[in-house]
């Protein structure tokens, strides 16, 4: 266990150092962001739901 402590301190040293970065380098402010974020998302789930409906289903399941 002890030869893996080394790994798990370099991961989350890691996901620290990157977490300020992408804070730093953010190209929009944070509320800007969610939104941009949320409006893609919504695009995203609305696409796979057509996807998903344009699906054949069996006749099992149709009946």
């Amino acid at each position: 266990m002890k030869m893996n402590m080394p790994l798990v301190g370099a991961l989350v040293t890691g996901a620290l150092i990157g977490a300020a970065a992408g804070v730093l380098f953010a190209p929009y402010k944070g509320a800007k962001s969610r939104r941009k974020i949320a409006r893609q998302s919504r695009r995203i789930a609305e696409d796979l739901k057509g996807k998903f409906n344009s699906i054949p289903r069996p006749a099992e399941y149709v009946l």
